[in-house]
């Protein structure tokens, strides 16, 4: 079941960000990063997500 729903999170993201995003990990991990490539600011895409139902649990910098 995990596995089913890392492949709709990446398809998805995908679909709609093509070009602006980079999703490192695969779907046997049990956290995802997602990298998105756009001038927006974390915040800011924090809020958009929240404001589509995503909610961002933890920020982790590399």
């Amino acid at each position: 079941m995990y596995k089913r729903k890392m492949n709709l999170l990446n398809r998805e993201l995908l679909e709609h960000f093509m070009n602006y995003v980079e999703i490192k990990g695969d779907s046997f991990e049990i956290f995802v990063i997602i990298e998105f490539k756009t001038k927006m600011s974390e915040k800011m895409l924090i809020e958009k997500a929240y404001e589509h139902g995503i909610v961002v649990l933890a920020k982790i910098w590399l």
